[in-house]
């Protein structure tokens, strides 16, 4: 009997160890949003992104087609993730811990917001679905 019980352990030890993966390895959160554009700047465009898996996070905002804007912020709720140049109407912020930035948690319906780093005027949000 002790010997069955040996051999199923074992054998589960070995299963387990052939998935390759660990709980935390396993667990992945995607999710995006689409940046809906404020009236004053109806053509730009931009979305944002955000991966966990483990201890790593990432996140990541690009919009298009700004116009009159030179620095941006972008914040997650109330909380600045960072500011960046605009440049031919463009902006990207990236942000990875495993670079050293701070990426904090994002869940489901998290509203992220672009305003003007120097006006303070909103110019697209959106929520992470």
């Amino acid at each position: 009997m002790q010997r069955r019980l040996l051999i199923l352990a074992a054998l589960g030890v070995a299963m387990w160890l052939q998935s390759g993966t660990t709980a935390q390895a396993q667990t992945r959160i995607r999710l995006q949003a689409s940046l809906t554009p404020t009236a004053q700047q109806a053509l730009a465009s931009g979305k944002a992104k955000y991966e966990e898996r483990g201890t790593r996070r990432k996140f990541s905002c690009e919009v298009e087609d700004l116009r009159g804007v030179s620095r941006i912020n972008v914040t997650l709720g109330a909380r600045l993730l960072g500011t960046r140049p605009v440049v031919g109407g463009i902006a990207d912020l990236n942000l990875d811990t495993i670079r050293g930035n701070t990426v904090p948690r994002m869940r489901v319906n998290a509203l992220i917001r672009v305003y003007d780093a120097d006006t303070g005027a909103l110019l697209m949000s959106g929520r992470l679905r």
